[in-house]
């Protein structure tokens, strides 16, 4: 009574059971509240532009931050309701069509001397993918990714060296079949005192609180990991076997498609050149028969590794 002027109505019980959640999630979303629609559409809005039009997502009260567009988001909270029905799924694309979400991500010295914080969304920002999104798009373009859903956790493999500090290093992890772990990340099993190294690495969330947004960081360990990471290698010999069974021994063709797979592009000429070069190098420094083939799974690596792979474009 002393948040809200209009209390929600508690229907009887029902066959013993009181409503009351139900209740309360029906006033939560009522056409008439507030804040549950401002916040829903300030963090989609945060996903896509780095930064929410409130930029304290969590905290909507008092001793949060002003809406930088309040107009943008009193309009868009409306819509969201009225005319999309709560659809997440058109919020998204109505966002994304917008003249904000196709600006470039250049920096303009003269809009960065009246704005140089973006609180206009005159620029987008440089943003990396959420690791398991990374992890995820390795084994699409490997032809790994196992597409199993629902069911229990699967526990993805991990360094000896990460288990031999635990009371029971034998005991304490059970991998799970390489098939089986290379189901999407979502279905990673989560203990709180043995994260897998690379989504720890990889900012990782806090999963023993709720986070308003991910922390993202750029550190040497994420660099080694993305270079010298078992998971990395491994599928980085998958995709080379891809390329070599789908597009050939000619190096263009290779390339070509390891473009298509990984960054959703043809290479361009100059790529080709280039990466045909660097093939052979590679190739007359290993030696031996099966140098090329090898040859091939450090370029799949440097694939990557690209920015173009790590960052949103």
């Amino acid at each position: 009574q002393i948040l809200s002027e209009r209390q929600p109505e508690f229907p009887d019980s029902i066959e013993g059971k009181s409503l009351r959640r139900l209740t309360l999630a029906k006033w939560l979303t009522h056409p008439d509240h507030p804040l549950t629609a401002r916040v829903i559409v300030n963090r989609v809005w945060q996903f896509h532009m780095g930064q929410g039009i409130v930029t304290t997502p969590s905290d909507f009260g008092t001793s949060g931050l002003a809406p930088s567009h309040p107009e943008l988001l009193d309009w868009l909270a409306h819509w969201f309701v009225h005319e999309a029905n709560w659809s997440v799924k058109k919020l998204h694309k109505l966002i994304l069509s917008s003249n904000t979400a196709r600006m470039g991500k250049a920096h303009r010295d003269d809009y960065a001397a009246e704005d140089p914080d973006n609180g206009l969304f005159w620029r987008l920002p440089y943003r990396r993918m959420e690791v398991e999104v990374l992890r995820d798009g390795m084994l699409a373009a490997s032809g790994q990714l196992n597409p199993a859903l629902y069911g229990p956790s699967m526990f993805p493999e991990v360094p000896k060296g990460t288990l031999e500090g635990n009371s029971d290093p034998d005991k304490v992890w059970k991998a799970s079949s390489e098939h089986e772990a290379s189901r999407r990340t979502i279905y990673a099993f989560v203990k709180r005192s043995l994260i897998v190294p690379m989504l720890e690495v990889l900012d990782f969330c806090d999963t023993t609180r709720s986070a308003a947004k991910r922390v993202n960081t750029s550190t040497a360990p994420q660099a080694l990991s993305l270079l010298n990471g078992g998971f990395v290698n491994r599928q980085s010999e998958h995709f080379a076997d891809r390329l070599l069974r789908e597009a050939g021994p000619e190096p263009a063709g290779q390339i070509d498609l390891a473009y298509r797979l990984a960054l959703g592009r043809p290479a361009r000429p100059e790529e080709i050149e280039s990466l045909t070069a660097y093939l052979q190098r590679e190739a007359e420094s290993l030696g031996g028969p099966m140098s090329k083939e090898s040859a091939l799974v450090r370029l799949a690596r440097v694939i990557f590794n690209l920015n173009e792979y790590a960052y949103t474009d």
